[in-house]
């Protein structure tokens, strides 16, 4: 697994390639919990667009990401789902629970927008 993030202005998109699973659930809490300490972003938006596997613990660790984002009070989401993995999300009902975009230009378009 490979991670990387960039910001667009308060947004900071983390970009993940390769498969979060058991055995990378570790680095990549680690990896998160540091740039939501170190940058501080209104917004975190997870790019899985290159994400090819994901298993239960990459899914837990998907959820940790999304509370400590509450606990900040980050707004986050994840946008560029390949059909397995938006089929996978929605089969751990993990689309009602946090926001999913079909792409990047649309998850920027609409994120820190104000409720209605």
């Amino acid at each position: 697994m490979e991670l990387s993030h960039r910001l667009e202005k308060d947004i900071c998109i983390i970009d993940i390639l390769g498969k979060l699973t058991d055995d990378q659930s570790s680095k990549f809490n680690a990896y998160v919990t540091r740039l939501l300490d170190e940058i501080k972003p209104n917004i975190l938006l997870l790019n899985v667009e290159n994400l090819d596997i994901i298993d239960s613990p990459g899914l837990g660790s998907i959820i940790r990401l999304n509370n400590k984002a509450l606990e900040k009070q980050i707004e986050f989401a994840v946008c560029e789902s390949s059909k397995r993995i938006q089929f996978i999300l929605e089969s751990a009902h993990m689309d009602k629970l946090i926001k999913t975009y079909k792409t990047e230009k649309r998850a920027l378009k609409y994120l820190g927008m104000p409720k209605q």
